[in-house]
């Protein structure tokens, strides 16, 4: 078996399994979650949620290490751009123009042999790129 045969669904089952435990960890702190994998031509949303007056898009990072730093680090600034597009999209698709929002970095890490992940929850990690 070649190794994009098996990487590739390897990832996106890592990464199904973090955004639904990063969905259960913002709802545990009064997120509403308003999207999951929210998509359009601009991009994809991993988790759109309220929290009292703002709309946070989520950007969920994961590895399979023992650190959160190297998640959260992992989103340049051509990724912040396609999140900013998309989080575009989402505002005028829900007529949540004049809502104030922000977008958030989740960076989970999978130790092993530990059944629950470190999760750093990075608040306001950037601001909207065009």
């Amino acid at each position: 078996m070649r190794f994009l045969e098996w990487i590739l669904p390897w990832r996106k089952w890592l990464g199904n399994k973090s955004e639904g435990f990063a969905a259960k960890v913002l709802a545990s702190k009064g997120y509403i979650i308003l999207a999951r994998n929210w998509r359009c031509k601009l991009g994809e949303l991993d988790i759109v949620a309220r929290f009292k007056n703002t709309v946070v898009f989520v950007e969920v990072r994961s590895r399979s290490c023992d650190h959160t730093v190297i998640a959260a680090e992992s989103i340049g600034r051509d990724k912040q751009i396609k999140l900013s597009r998309a989080a575009a999209a989402f505002i005028r698709s829900h007529k949540l123009q004049g809502s104030s929002f922000r977008f958030d970095v989740i960076a989970i890490a999978w130790k092993n042999n530990s059944p629950n992940p470190d999760l750093a929850h990075h608040e306001n990690a950037f601001e909207f790129l065009s």
